[in-house]
């Protein structure tokens, strides 16, 4: 082979190495979020309790605590997550909360984000817990506080 064919090849194949580790590379998601009374269950023990088409309901007991638990894919120090916690009254909306979450480290994982209560716990009514990722990605989560 020729010095010429030799140097093409290289950079054929460098072109098409750095396509393959582009194409390889994943971009960062919010793979699953459930809304939950308990912050340490594990992503299949969420799954079996709260399917995806299962109403969430919670009693407005005063000792109830809220925790949203995200699970996320490949988030970098540079993404962000927004959280708005939203009260339904009839039709109208009242947004309650919102977090803004900044990992501090890159990977996967789960963030658990608490909704603050008032002292006598939460109002009875209708909720949405609303999730973004860099402002594009959405995802929303419904429950009712009886």
């Amino acid at each position: 082979m020729s010095r010429k064919a030799i140097i093409i090849l290289v950079v054929i194949t460098a072109i098409f190495a750095i396509i393959a580790f582009v194409s390889v590379k994943t971009s960062p998601s919010i793979e699953n979020a459930f809304i939950t009374d308990s912050k340490k269950l594990s992503e299949k023990e969420l799954s079996n309790d709260f399917s995806q088409n299962k109403d969430i309901v919670f009693t407005g007991d005063p000792s109830l605590n809220i925790y949203a638990v995200i699970f996320v894919k490949n988030i970098t120090e540079k993404d962000q997550i927004k959280l708005k916690w939203i009260f339904e009254e009839g039709s109208s909306e009242k947004t309650i909360q919102e977090d803004l979450i900044k990992p501090e480290n890159n990977g996967s994982g789960e963030i658990v984000v608490s909704l603050a209560k008032k002292d006598n716990g939460f109002e009875n009514g209708n909720y949405k817990a609303v999730l973004s990722l860099n402002d594009s990605q959405n995802l929303t989560k419904i429950f009712t506080i009886k």
